[in-house]
């Protein structure tokens, strides 16, 4: 799914809709070239693929404002929106589908190829915005050996390059497609780049690339954490800890390293000073500024892999593609209990009264005490179910079997609020139904239907639209509903969630307030740090329209076959009261259209010649 800042395919949209009547219209491709896809960057310009040359277009001027005849080979499978900047990459042969691929990194407005692979003499592995350093860090190889360059994001030119040893070679290059290094660099809290590869660590000048310091180590390094404040360093291989200040490289340990009774499994934070260590027999706390364990002795557990945090102590999960055990250690690091499901959780969720599991056929609340099941009969899942929260209420929602049930995550009471809320030619394994909260209730949508469940449990609506075929959009929507699922689990489920307390706005931990942790690699870090401070003009409309898109959220778009006419079009229906608020007629059976959310615009492909632009903006 696109970068937050992008536009949203259209089921996945909420915006405030349009007029029928298309705002202009003008010709990009003919009888010989043809309009192959089009797609929208951060900014709010548009880009447009023929079979000679890739374009840009300003919705707002409705010209071409650029055009790049060489990149006319491009695929809309190999374009990418940079989160958070106005740039965008794509991938593309080196002329008209002949010669090796190449990758070009292009300002959206002005259409200025800021970095090109083929110029570079670079094969680009990996791409990473750093919002702290105002830059992108490109990653790349070079007549075997591995490069990087930081790209500048205020004047759009290298800030500097630099070779950073030999390339990875074989089956281990072909594994590797993301990043050259082991672990992706991070940004310490002066600003440089801390580089993790192979048996060493190295901090670089943020500025010019130059070395701060650089530490040997006698094994390849596994995983590397750095500290809340980004004053240190985690690194870790094997059964051995280092700990390593940003500032200098001083290990917290001398020459002797910190062993553990196990393997390594990452560490993920517990307080303003201290970390949880997960490793393959078992849990202990670490200190973020002296090293030291908190438990001298471990209760030996299977293979911990995730933690979640409670007031009885850290639950220690091992959650593996056919089982998934967890454990509950008091605050003594001792073993209180053990649970075990035949079967790998879903979502594992601590409440009040007990920890909520999902499976893909039950759920139950295992209270604190004893690890014990609190319902006698299991929660049945037939079908996959979709997942949603509501905040307000400490709610979690599901939808499966045609029903809605909530489950409190309070005290782990489970309701069901509707019996049979049947969404028409609904299929579980193609999309996920999307659950979301309302002033008035539950709004529940999926590609063809839209359907609100009030907070008691009434059906206010149910409407299903047929279906309009399998066209561009709704291929498009289809994986962006895939994409939107894999997301919640990424961050539900028992993949990889670190916890930490909050802090309040002087960087103090709020007591009792505990928070998901997520790196800078994640879209929630880019889309927050998108709209931090540091950027220039082009920064600032990729912001607005960031901010802009966060505020429309109360229609929803459907792509359908008009009973009337026969004809494929887009309806507006509106989430709260579930009226048809407006409906645009496409005229062609497989168009490719954008809803632009944050400026309330609808583009649309017609004919494979055509561009036409609708204003959505009308009121309720």
């Amino acid at each position: 799914m696109k970068s937050i800042c992008t536009a949203l395919f259209v089921c996945l949209s909420t915006l405030s809709f349009a007029q029928v009547q298309p705002e202009f219209e003008f010709q990009l491709g003919n009888t010989i070239t043809k309009i192959k896809w089009m797609q929208q960057t951060n900014t709010g310009s548009l880009v447009a693929a023929t079979d000679l040359s890739l374009a840009g277009i300003d919705p707002k001027t409705k010209k071409i404002t650029w055009e790049i005849k060489e990149l006319g080979s491009a695929e809309e499978n190999k374009f990418e929106n940079i989160a958070g900047t106005p740039y965008f990459m794509i991938e593309t042969a080196k002329s008209l589908g002949l010669g090796k691929p190449q990758t070009s990194i292009i300002e959206a407005e002005t259409g200025k190829i800021v970095f090109n692979s083929t110029e570079a003499e670079m094969k680009i592995s990996g791409k990473r915005p750093l919002y702290r350093m105002g830059a992108l860090l490109i990653e790349g190889t070079r007549n075997k050996r591995s490069f990087i360059a930081l790209l500048d994001f205020s004047t759009g030119k290298e800030r500097w390059s630099k070779d950073v040893g030999a390339a990875k070679t074989g089956l281990k290059a072909l594994l590797n497609t993301r990043s050259i290094f082991t672990v992706p660099p991070m940004v310490d809290k002066n600003g440089n780049l801390v580089i993790v590869d192979k048996e060493t660590v190295v901090c670089l000048n943020g500025n010019d690339g130059s070395e701060v310091w650089k530490k040997e180590f006698k094994e390849k390094i596994e995983d590397a954490l750095l500290t809340y404040d980004q004053s240190s360093v985690f690194v870790s291989y094997e059964n051995r800890i280092d700990l390593l200040k940003t500032d200098n490289g001083t290990s917290a340990y001398g020459e002797k390293l910190l062993k553990l009774n196990g393997k390594c499994n990452g560490l993920a934070p517990y307080d303003e000073k201290s970390y949880i260590l997960k490793h393959s027999e078992g849990v202990n706390i670490i200190d973020a500024e002296t090293g030291q364990l908190r438990w001298k002795k471990e209760s030996g557990l299977d293979n911990i892999n995730d933690i979640r945090l409670t007031a009885h102590g850290i639950l220690a999960i091992n959650n593996t593609e056919k089982e998934t055990k967890f454990y509950l250690i008091n605050h003594e690091g001792k073993k209180v209990w053990k649970f075990e499901l035949s079967s790998p959780a879903v979502i594992i969720e601590p409440t009040e009264k007990g920890i909520l599991y999902f499976t893909e056929s039950r759920a139950n609340l295992v209270e604190y005490e004893k690890g014990k099941e609190l319902w006698k009969r299991d929660i049945k899942i037939r079908k996959r179910p979709a997942f949603g929260f509501d905040n307000e209420k400490n709610r979690l929602l599901v939808y499966s079997d045609d029903k809605l049930n909530s489950f409190s995550l309070a005290d782990g009471t489970m309701t069901v609020l509707t019996e049979a809320l049947p969404l028409k030619d609904y299929d579980e394994d193609r999309e996920l139904a999307t659950i979301e909260t309302r002033r008035n209730g539950y709004f529940i949508s999926s590609l063809q239907n839209t359907a609100m469940v009030d907070f008691e449990g009434k059906v206010v609506f149910n409407h299903n639209y047929r279906e309009a075929g399998l066209s561009k959009g709704v291929r498009a929507l289809m994986k962006g509903a895939a994409i939107a699922a894999t997301a919640y689990s990424g961050m539900k489920t028992v993949q990889s969630v670190r916890f930490r307390n909050q802090v309040d706005a002087n960087g103090k931990p709020i007591a009792n307030h505990i928070e998901g942790y997520v790196d800078e690699s994640t879209s929630t870090y880019k889309s927050a740090a998108a709209s931090g401070a540091g950027a220039d003009a082009l920064f600032a409309m990729a912001r607005e329209r960031h901010n802009a898109t966060r505020a429309t959220k109360d229609a929803i778009y459907i792509l359908t076959k008009f009973e009337d006419s026969g004809i494929n079009g887009l309806v507006k229906v509106d989430k709260d009261s579930g009226k048809d608020l407006v409906k645009i007629p496409f005229g062609d059976k497989d168009p490719a259209y954008i809803v632009d959310e944050a400026e309330n615009k609808l583009y649309v492909v017609i004919k494979d010649k055509f561009v036409q632009g609708y204003n959505l903006n009308v009121s309720k």
